[in-house]
């Protein structure tokens, strides 16, 4: 068996990644591609420089195993882990082993010291879950999947000298930064988000007043055909106070209009009721749970 680099010519030998989270015993968070066009999108993650790699295992030309790692290597950012997935044929055989192995020794070459790589797993997906174990992945915390495919059933008025607005450009990012740094540790840089936002469907959707930024989240549109809303943020000094559901209530119809009504997901921490009450009083439903497993490189 051989492990080697991930050539975007592989993709026609890869349909064992596909669909996996139809199925509860194989679901995974990364990846998450329906078909061969979603994979097709997606493969400049594993190939190209600086936005991480992937690997696969083969033996006599024959492609049946694959990892990759996906995250900027010049940010302390989480890296997703994709996989490991290993064709039904080869299972039980230690490939998904051998390329995890080979994953976590090429990350720690590529990655900086104390970046964490992250995959959410079904607690179904037993095989799986058994790998991360074995490599001193662990648990901090579990998240619902939810999704909205419905109408904001209300939208409340806007008090007066706040709106709603879709940015993509830096001053709007710079913005928002703050609230970004008071609430997920600052590890992303603002040349990042507006990498990620730059190009429509994707988008930051901001709500602020006289005052400045109250809250924002990031929309980034998938390969599987969602667009996923991400970086969900209210300033902390106006918590509490109905901001957050402001915010997506007049957002969701932005979003539907901006992307002809594609699905819109969202992951949340599956003991922060608020939250969830907030993205439910939304048009939000649950879906499924998924552990977060973590290993700090």
């Amino acid at each position: 068996m051989n492990i080697r680099s991930v050539l975007s010519a592989d993709i026609v030998h890869l349909d064992f990644t596909l669909d996996l989270r139809a199925r509860s015993t194989t679901r995974v968070k990364h990846p998450d591609w329906l078909d061969g066009k979603g994979l097709r999108k997606d493969i400049g993650f594993f190939t190209g420089r600086g936005q991480g790699f992937g690997l696969v295992a083969e033996r006599d030309g024959e492609i049946f195993g694959f990892v990759g790692c996906a995250g900027p290597v010049r940010e302390r950012t989480a890296i997703q882990l994709h996989g490991p997935v290993v064709a039904g044929g080869a299972r039980q055989q230690g490939v998904g082993s051998k390329l995890l192995g080979h994953a976590l020794a090429a990350g720690r070459k590529v990655y900086a010291p104390g970046c964490s790589v992250v995959n959410w797993m079904s607690t179904e997906n037993i095989a799986g879950s058994a790998l991360l174990k074995k490599f001193h992945f662990e648990i901090p915390y579990a998240e619902w999947f939810m999704r909205c495919e419905e109408e904001v059933a209300s939208i409340p008025r806007l008090p007066g000298g706040w709106r709603v607005r879709r940015v993509r450009d830096r001053e709007g990012i710079t913005r928002s930064y703050g609230i970004y740094g008071a609430t997920w540790s600052g590890k992303k840089s603002v040349d990042s988000f507006h990498a990620d936002v730059s190009s429509p469907p994707n988008g930051m959707y901001l709500l602020e007043d006289g005052s400045g930024a109250l809250a924002f989240f990031i929309l980034m549109a998938r390969s599987n055909g969602n667009v996923d809303i991400e970086y969900f943020a209210v300033r902390p000094d106006v918590r509490g106070q109905g901001v957050g559901s402001m915010l997506m209530r007049h957002a969701l119809p932005m979003i539907r209009e901006e992307t002809g009504g594609r699905p819109v997901t969202l992951t949340v921490h599956t003991d922060n009721d608020p939250a969830i009450r907030l993205y439910e009083g939304a048009g939000f439903r649950k879906l499924y749970a998924m552990d977060c497993w973590q290993f700090v490189l």
